[in-house]
């Protein structure tokens, strides 16, 4: 066995550590490791949040990390000790070290596009056994063992961990594995989160004792730092354990629902409908819809449609006229409070806290002067949805014929990495029913019957008056 482990190392040494000396050579990029994202990675990203999948490549790349992972959990002690030592020294291994990779990538054009996870799991292990043998054990499981992690890679590491704690093949080895690794993320990111917003609650203090803050942000931070453990999970989870941004994201949150809902939020809790009586108009003529199932790919639905009156629209049961809203009082916060609801509704779902949420607006009829004219009131929801703890994965427009207005909307987009996610629908209402189903996942039981879809307005008017009835 030791006349053939040189041989065998030095053949993986030429052709697998020099790609990872060439990019520990290279560096970290020249900016802060906790936003750095490489545009592959973005795109991969974008593209997954669109169509609910990741590229095909990728995808098949992804399967089989797992089945590798499962059939390195199988291997005897005898043939796997130095791997499995590799695996205790860089928790990252079947993310970003290239050794793995490569691995995978011989295994892919050797088996003609058959995947052998047995075979790859012994390769893997021979390969380690091999570097160790050469090296000695503290080169072998030294720094240069893996390449530098960025944040991308580690956000990879822990979202493969949660797909293997309900992937049907993963075995009982892997399972427990990844639910040690999850438990110890999530109990250290929620430590630093609380060392944050500690700071922060304390900071706010000491403006109030010297009168620059008033009593709602000191309440707002108190309230970030005292909510349940799961909550700071979540919002943790939405900006990619990034506990700074996160931190800030919660106290965003509680600041939100303390001017929307005034102070007793914090002893109510959770908003129900009743607190909604002065939005019944706005919940009556369906300004946002949340569908009865997830899409294929277990996101939520929710569908905002457009209910100003333009001209030659008069059916009050249907829009409602700028002017009639003014009579009423019903103001930006009006239309925030009703973003605020049907975003909680949709996180009651564990599919939507996990897989996150798909936001359909229908504008169809829409024109530029009414959508100019609604900015603030936009600017209102989208100050809701960014402080949510939930993914929006996908924003879908739906426009009506050769309309070129909702460039505009694409336009006050801040965010490059959204629009990405910005799918536009400018099609028949058939062809629109089609793309819908076939490439996003989204069949017709589960829209509206004014997108094309079997859901009627009275559906959802029973579904306000059920939740009316059951106090939530």
């Amino acid at each position: 066995r030791k006349h053939h482990a040189a041989p065998l190392a030095a053949s993986y040494k030429a052709e697998i550590d020099a790609v990872l000396e060439q990019r520990q050579r290279d560096g970290p990029p020249r900016v802060d490791s906790d936003v750095a994202s490489n545009s592959s990675s973005t795109d991969r990203d974008a593209h997954a949040d669109v169509f609910g999948r990741p590229p095909p490549g990728v995808a098949r790349m992804e399967e089989r990390l797992i089945a590798l992972e499962s059939a390195v959990g199988r291997l005897p002690e005898s043939e796997s000790g130095a791997l499995r030592l590799a695996i205790r020294r860089q928790p990252l291994l079947f993310v970003n070290c290239p050794h793995t990779k490569l691995i995978l990538e011989r295994e892919d054009e050797e088996g003609g596009g058959h995947f052998d996870a047995e075979a790859a799991a012994r390769r893997l292990a021979r390969y380690w056994e091999s570097r160790r043998s050469m090296l000695g054990e503290e080169i072998c499981y030294g720094p240069g063992a893996c390449a530098v992690p960025f944040l991308d890679d580690y956000t990879q590491f822990y979202e493969r961990n949660l797909t293997v704690l309900d992937h049907p093949d993963a075995d009982e080895f892997a399972r427990k594995d990844a639910e040690r690794m999850v438990d110890t993320i999530n109990m250290r990111k929620v430590e630093a989160l609380e060392t944050i917003l500690d700071q922060m609650e304390g900071d706010a203090r000491e403006e109030h004792v010297e009168g620059e803050v008033d009593v709602s942000k000191l309440l707002a931070r108190t309230m970030a730092l005292t909510c349940p453990r799961v909550l700071k999970v979540q919002f943790l989870q939405v900006e990619n354990m990034v506990e700074r941004r996160a931190a800030q994201r919660l106290v965003n949150y509680c600041d939100t629902g303390l001017e929307l809902f005034g102070p007793a939020l914090e002893q109510r809790g959770a908003v129900k409908l009743r607190d909604l009586d002065d939005c019944s108009t706005l919940l009556e003529l369906g300004l946002f819809r949340l569908m009865p199932f997830e899409d294929d790919f277990g996101r939520s639905i929710l569908v905002f449609r457009k209910i100003f009156a333009e001209e030659g629209e008069e059916d009050s049961s249907l829009h409602i006229s700028e002017e009639r809203l003014l009579q009423l009082h019903i103001d930006d916060d009006h239309f925030a409070k009703v973003a605020w609801y049907f975003g909680h509704a949709a996180l009651e779902r564990v599919g939507c806290q996990r897989n996150g949420l798909v936001v359909i607006m229908d504008l169809r009829g829409a024109t530029q002067r009414s959508s100019t004219n609604i900015k603030a009131k936009r600017r209102a929801i989208r100050r809701v949805t960014h402080c949510l703890p939930v993914n929006v994965r996908a924003l879908h427009c739906v426009v009506g014929h050769r309309t070129s207005w909702w460039r505009s909307i694409l336009g006050e987009l801040a965010s490059v990495a959204f629009r990405r996610r910005f799918v536009v629908h400018a099609g028949t209402a058939e062809e629109n029913l089609d793309v819908f189903g076939e490439s996003f996942g989204i069949k017709p039981d589960n829209l509206p019957d004014d997108l094309g879809g079997t859901l009627s307005r009275e559906y959802f008017l029973k579904w306000l008056q059920d939740r009316r009835t059951a106090g939530v």
